[in-house]
């Protein structure tokens, strides 16, 4: 049986979202410029959109095989 923290789709996804914490803090704290919203936003959407994904296959069960 396969963890979550085993599948690399939900360490990358969680790895993007914790940078898209940072650089969003970044910006709300007045340090940084425009491009660290828009960044942290892509970081924020690419890190959910892996979890998520990491999620869909897991309750799928595409990909596995019992032979």
């Amino acid at each position: 049986m396969q963890t979550r923290f085993t599948d690399l789709r939900f360490i990358i996804g969680l790895f993007f979202a914790l940078m898209a914490v940072i650089v969003l803090a970044g910006y709300l704290t007045g340090a940084g410029a425009k491009l660290n919203l828009w960044s942290g936003l892509a970081f924020a959407v690419f890190g959910v959109f892996m979890m998520v994904s990491s999620k869909a296959e897991e309750e799928g069960g595409e990909g596995e095989s019992n032979a």
